[in-house]
């Protein structure tokens, strides 16, 4: 069977907006592990900050929490789900 050759390939001219340098992929080796390690901490320091992070809520986390947004709400704090998408929908109206 015979293959049909193709053009050869041609650059197309630069427009205007694009970028004159080229785009390089970065090192795998330079990536950072967690965004922990952007702020100068040790590796224990990371360590644990991670396992904070990771560690599941248990239920007095979660009712802890609830106890905390009823108080909230008892207090005249916070805003209803309509005020919030109101204040969305005006601060974004682009979004919908």
């Amino acid at each position: 069977m015979k293959t049909k050759p193709y053009p050869p390939y041609e650059a197309q001219p630069m427009v205007a907006g694009e970028p004159t340098a080229a785009y390089q992929r970065t090192d795998p080796a330079t990536y950072r592990t967690s965004h922990s390690s952007k702020r100068g901490y040790t590796q224990e320091e990371q360590d644990e900050l991670e396992a904070e992070c990771l560690r599941p809520f248990t239920m007095a986390d979660i009712h802890r929490r609830i106890d905390e947004a009823e108080a909230e709400i008892e207090a005249g704090e916070g805003q209803t789900v309509e005020e919030f998408f109101a204040e969305l929908k005006k601060d974004f109206p682009w979004l919908y």
